[in-house]
């Protein structure tokens, strides 16, 4: 990966590359867009929240889903798939965080919003 450029160069060309579409056994699973509340002084931080089809019974296990790109690039559909197949797979509830990227975002911006997030998740368990 040359970054001498700029990151915007280059996340555009992250950006264009085609993404397949979801298998129709997925698409049962609902993906909800997001506002959480951001660390004091931070943004708010958006995220997709993924649940299982039909009625809960009982309560369910949930995971965190911080997507890769080294804090620098990528964003929460890039798991798309993969967070849904989870969600029918375990029966649980995934959060997928849409963290600030740096550079333009100083650390320990990406923490505080994934913590945020997590913190989120923690206080509404039930």
């Amino acid at each position: 990966m040359d970054f001498t450029d700029d990151m915007a160069t280059y996340r555009t060309g992250i950006a264009r590359q085609e993404i397949p579409p979801i298998p129709p056994q997925l698409e049962v699973v609902p993906c909800e867009e997001r506002l959480l509340p951001g660390a004091p002084g931070n943004p708010d931080v958006r995220v997709l929240l993924y649940t299982p089809p039909g009625t809960p019974i009982g309560l369910r296990p949930a995971i965190l889903d911080i997507h890769g790109g080294g804090y620098i690039m990528g964003n929460p559909e890039m798991g798309d798939a993969l967070n849904r197949a989870t969600v029918l797979e375990l029966g649980c509830v995934v959060v997928s965080v849409d963290y600030r990227l740096a550079p333009e975002t100083a650390w320990p911006g990406s923490r505080d919003d994934n913590y945020a997030a997590l913190c989120w998740l923690a206080g509404n368990a039930q």
